[in-house]
């Protein structure tokens, strides 16, 4: 058997190791090295031997991007990350039933926030990260999107969706569309039904308003 190499005092990057920490089991049941690193911004951070050694990580994060920290606290975009990351891979976190524990995962490239960075842009104000247009899909390029709260609510997996003037749409933005009651609109769906409902809409049957209730 190979003898185990002690890393302590290596430098990848930005990084210097400082002492090993106890190994983490992979999904294979392999057993993986961990070591504890430090920054040269001064931050700590825990790092797999091999990716030390192949020069994979070479920072805590400040190095590539500058976004764990701004004005003294994480900027918009490294939060949604963080906050991404930890309800896909975290059990503690409150809502990890609903994401990594429903099977939703992250793709091995956003794993790094530069690429995730790269690839979505800056977090515009008053925007949250949403998985679209596949609400049940996994966080990845070509399914994720800024979006407001109103887009937000719009892509809930509780909303219904119908089909309408070529286009999907929740019942709210169809009583926005069509320019009627959203409450009477909710009301005849639950009541009577999809088809009721489209029927009602395509003869015009509703009572037409300038200002529908938008969600």
């Amino acid at each position: 058997m190979a003898k185990a190499i002690d890393l302590t005092g290596v430098r990848s990057g930005s990084l210097v190791v400082q002492y090993e920490l106890p190994g983490i089991r992979s999904p294979n049941g392999a057993c993986v090295r961990m070591w504890m690193c430090k920054c040269d911004c001064g931050k700590s951070k825990a790092v797999r031997g091999i990716h030390i050694a192949n020069g994979a990580t070479i920072s805590c994060g400040c190095f590539f991007h500058g976004h764990t920290r701004q004005n003294g606290k994480p900027s918009r975009t490294y939060h949604s990350w963080v906050s991404m990351t930890s309800r896909c891979n975290d059990l503690k976190n409150p809502f990890w039933h609903r994401y990594g524990g429903s099977g939703i995962t992250i793709c091995s490239r956003w794993e790094k926030f530069k690429n995730f960075l790269q690839d979505m842009g800056e977090r515009p104000e008053g925007t949250t990260l949403d998985r679209f247009p596949d609400k049940k899909g996994n966080y990845e390029p070509g399914n994720c999107r800024w979006a407001t709260p109103k887009e937000q609510s719009r892509n809930s997996v509780t909303n219904v969706v119908v089909y309408w003037k070529n286009k999907n749409m929740c019942l709210s933005e169809l009583a926005e569309t069509a320019k009627v009651s959203y409450s009477a609109v909710k009301q005849d769906y639950e009541r009577h039904g999809i088809e009721h409902l489209m029927t009602r809409i395509e003869k015009g049957l509703f009572k037409r308003r300038k200002n529908t209730r938008p969600i």
